[in-house]
């Protein structure tokens, strides 16, 4: 019978014992900053072009709709994102709506956050995994791991990334190359922290130079062909890019966004330290308590060799480039976006900031092992994690909020358009809404809502629909006799013939009152002067409780 000696046993015991210890808590990790207060949460911005669609749908229309983004490669050149979107929309759908998407989204990020911890056990010790595992957990450049759209369409795309890496890593460059494409295929600018993966092997001699560049060789060709296949297809954001776009978007990016990916370790703990109140406080002092005796459990005091403090260095250096190819990609948003949705510039960096993080800290608890600061440097990188957890709650309280608000103005708003029709309009005044720094409440996806509240005739055509305005909005309106043509919040010009147009005023975010006629430059228009359904109500739309609640206190 084979035999495994007892010490050997151990060891391998004691190893998974660490593993699964690790990853618990990293999971933990990540629910407390970014999923705890999720029962709060609602929808947002992009999910209602497509999440709350799908969550609304029937299998046939998923169908026709993945067939669809496939065979024209369609999503702006995304199929696998749009596809993906659509598909956990409609899971969550039919496993009873909101709360379950965000259970669903939690286990797609919280999948990321294992895979990307077993990828640093491959470069590394038991340590520097679990702190480069929390970095990744708690990496606060990017906001939006909660957002609905970002979790089931842009996560994957690291899911992708992970799975490739540890593939490459493993020597299964064939299914590496396959996985790569499924990053390409969901959000472009996590594909090139790919082509930096062979940095993270152990030896770089002659034949990691042949490989390093056979590699690249591969990525870009993989690139190009996609590449060519979106701009033949006429997708926009490829045919919109000129050399020179290319070039200087590409270079600015790439030298504005790594100082806030791997800034953020820093910033985001002193804007937790700011926003600070007894909520976050506790939680932050929990976490504290808690990776202080994880650390010393783990055992600060080992004292890598001269190799391994040289490997360590080499991560840390791999990881710089990591972060800076996260960057390239980037053309639609700008590299130093520090809040709200735009934050997903910083979605690839994720990867190569985490092992910056992972590689200094594990730097500096190796060479203070021995040293005055042996206590210190544990404490440190404890409190920092910890004020990294509590800034995660300043970020929910703002999705919380974000939901909160939503609701507040169509609750109030629909008392006052009972008479919707076919075609109407309803202006908002926007002097009285309310936003929040992290997530966007009542802006531009206002036109999409009122269908899911509502069920409206199925003749109707357009259905009523709701617009912000600027805030000058009187100022840069056009009018006549028979119409008005008002500018929203998307800067696109609403046309609409005075007797569909319904003009509401907002005060501390809720819908205050209609105005029954309007004044420009002395003349006076009358708005909606015929009620164009009376008082007969609709029948309840799809998320008609999710959004109408009686409950609120002003």
């Amino acid at each position: 019978m084979f035999h495994i000696p007892a010490a050997n046993l151990g060891a391998r015991l004691g190893q998974r014992k660490e593993v699964l210890i690790s990853i618990g808590l990293i999971l933990a990790t990540f629910w407390a900053a970014r999923h705890m207060l999720h029962g709060s949460f609602g929808f947002y911005e992009d999910d209602y072009t497509l999440v709350v669609r799908a969550m609304a749908a029937h299998w046939p229309e998923v169908r026709e709709f993945l067939a669809g983004q496939f065979s024209q490669f369609a999503g702006q050149g995304r199929p696998l994102q749009h596809g993906l979107v659509f598909l956990f929309g409609y899971l969550s759908g039919r496993l009873g709506g909101l709360l379950p998407a965000y259970w669903l989204a939690y286990f797609i990020v919280a999948t990321n956050c294992v895979l990307f911890y077993l990828l640093l056990r491959k470069l590394g010790d038991g340590l520097f995994a679990l702190i480069g595992g929390l970095a990744y957990a708690l990496f606060s450049a990017d906001t939006t791991q909660a957002f609905l759209y970002h979790a089931f369409g842009l996560q994957p795309a690291l899911t992708f990334l992970i799975l490739a890496s540890l593939a490459y890593l493993s020597g299964r460059r064939v299914l590496a190359y396959a996985l790569s494409l499924g990053s390409l295929l969901s959000y472009e600018t996590t594909y090139l922290v790919f082509l930096g993966i062979p940095l993270l092997e152990r030896e770089w001699n002659r034949s990691w130079s042949k490989r390093l560049a056979l590699h690249v060789a591969i990525g870009l060709a993989i690139l190009g062909v996609v590449t060519a296949i979106r701009a033949t297809i006429g997708e926009e954001r490829v045919l919109g890019l000129t050399a020179s776009d290319l070039l200087e978007v590409s270079f600015l990016h790439t030298l504005q966004g790594p100082p806030v990916a791997v800034g953020s370790y820093v910033l985001r703990p002193i804007q937790a330290v700011i926003d600070m109140d007894l909520g976050i406080g506790l939680v932050s002092l929990i976490s504290l308590v808690v990776f202080w005796a994880a650390l010393n459990w783990m055992g600060t005091s080992h004292r890598p060799d001269l190799t391994e403090r040289r490997r360590l260095i080499r991560l840390l250096a791999a990881g710089l480039v990591l972060v800076a190819l996260a960057y390239p990609l980037t053309f639609t948003v700008r590299a130093y976006a520090i809040s709200g949705r735009d934050t997903r510039v910083h979605l690839a960096a994720a990867v190569g900031a985490a092992i910056v993080f992972g590689s200094a800290w594990r730097l500096a608890l190796a060479l203070s092992a021995a040293g005055r600061l042996r206590r210190f440097v544990p404490g440190g990188l404890s409190a920092l994690l910890a004020l990294l957890v509590g800034f995660g709650l300043v970020v929910q309280k703002d999705y919380a909020r974000a939901w909160e608000l939503q609701r507040r103005f169509w609750t109030s708003l629909v008392q006052f358009v009972p008479d919707l029709g076919e075609g109407t309009v309803i202006l908002v005044d926007p002097a009285g809404l309310i936003d929040t720094r992290q997530i966007d409440a009542n802006t531009w996806s206002l036109p999409l809502v009122l269908q899911y509240i509502y069920e409206f005739p199925s003749d109707w055509d357009p259905v009523p629909r709701v617009h912000r305005l600027l805030p000058d909005w009187r100022a840069r309106s056009l009018h006549n006799q028979l119409e008005i043509k008002a500018v929203d919040f998307k800067w696109e010009y609403i046309v609409v013939p005075w007797d569909k147009a319904i003009l509401v005023e907002t005060l501390n975010g809720w819908v205050m009152q209609r105005v029954s006629e309007v004044e420009f430059q002395g003349d006076n228009f009358r708005l909606g002067s015929e009620p164009l359904l009376g008082e007969e109500p609709f029948h309840p739309g799809a998320f008609y409780e999710e959004f109408l609640s009686s409950g609120f206190e002003d």
